[in-house]
């Protein structure tokens, strides 16, 4: 499960920075009421996916490019 996605960025590509150096992602379905995102995916390691990460987002604006960056939670189970 993760938490903290921000509803704008409910798509998969968001995911592949978070996940891709842990695991392979199979399925993953956002759930915009809870702003969460439950992933089905396949690892060597389960201790290997963190528990907090970062997600960096550039906005392209007129005077430049801003970057937020979102905390995001990630739970795990077997």
């Amino acid at each position: 499960m993760i938490e903290g996605i921000p509803p704008q960025l409910f798509f998969y590509d968001c995911l592949k920075p978070l996940l891709l150096p842990y695991c392979g992602i199979r399925t993953a379905d956002f759930d915009k009421s809870t702003g969460t995102c439950k992933v089905n995916a396949y690892t060597k390691n389960l201790q290997s996916i963190p528990t907090e990460h970062q997600l960096g987002i550039h906005y392209h604006r007129l005077d430049g490019v801003t970057t937020h960056t979102f905390p995001i939670t990630l739970a795990t189970t077997p």
